[in-house]
């Protein structure tokens, strides 16, 4: 576990760093620091309509969000079946640059408050041991971002070899709150994937992978304002 730790510090230094003086957008301008005032009500995408069930179409390899109708691929990989694809379930969901061009690449963005209740019925934002038991089964969060991500669509020629089906993509990030309300950050260099949630109801752990590098990192203690991906769990024994 000191492997883990050092990542989880790393990241959470980034993550800190992201919307403060550390990192810096694709352009080259620093991020903004984050602002965890109120978060404005236009920044929601429009709820769908979920009167209408939709028909069950799940085969091995796929599954349907009967709430919408979408369908999504998933995959083994170790003990769990995730989502081979991020989410993009409308209600709750931002897009990057409020882009629905984005929304179809990368899926959806989540702010921390929205995350809760965000996956199908029958699966779960993964839990950081879940998170780990991933990384582990693909020979560690050292490599496991090479071995995670799609094998098209990063920058800077980070590109992964995609071994398990994982296809990560860089669906960058996103600020919801006050002062740098509406700011989005890095699609296409960074890919960020909220974890489970911390006593109070909101993710407090979020997974981190980067086109410059081939591990993943784990940060911890985020903001409910930041707007980052979601990969969903299906529940043990549970099919939808």
């Amino acid at each position: 576990m000191n492997t883990r730790a050092v990542t989880a510090a790393l990241a959470a230094a980034a993550i800190a760093g992201m919307f403060g003086c550390g990192w810096k957008d694709a352009k080259g301008k620093p991020s903004p620091p984050a602002d965890t005032s109120a978060v404005a009500a236009d920044t929601v995408a429009d709820t769908v309509d979920t009167s209408a069930v939709a028909a069950d179409t799940d085969t091995d390899t796929t599954f349907t969000d009967k709430r919408d109708g979408k369908v999504y691929r998933k995959v083994t990989i170790g003990a769990d079946v995730w989502m081979a694809e991020n989410l993009n379930y409308a209600k709750g969901g931002i897009c990057y640059d409020y882009d629905t061009s984005n929304c179809a690449k990368y899926g959806c963005l989540y702010l921390g408050e929205m995350v809760v209740g965000a996956c199908p019925a029958g699966w779960h934002i993964p839990s950081d041991t879940e998170w780990t038991a991933l990384e582990n089964y693909v020979g560690g969060s050292g490599t496991a971002g090479k071995k995670l991500k799609s094998t098209s669509g990063w920058k800077n020629k980070g590109n992964g070899t995609d071994d398990y089906g994982f296809s990560a993509l860089p669906g960058g990030s996103g600020n919801a709150g006050g002062r740098y309300d509406g700011k989005f950050f890095n699609a296409g260099y960074e890919g960020f994937w909220w974890g489970d949630e911390d006593k109070y109801g909101f993710p407090s752990i979020v997974q981190h992978m980067h086109s410059n590098r081939n591990s993943v990192d784990m940060g911890s203690g985020t903001y409910k304002t930041y707007m980052f991906s979601v990969r969903c769990v299906q529940d043990k024994g549970g099919e939808q």
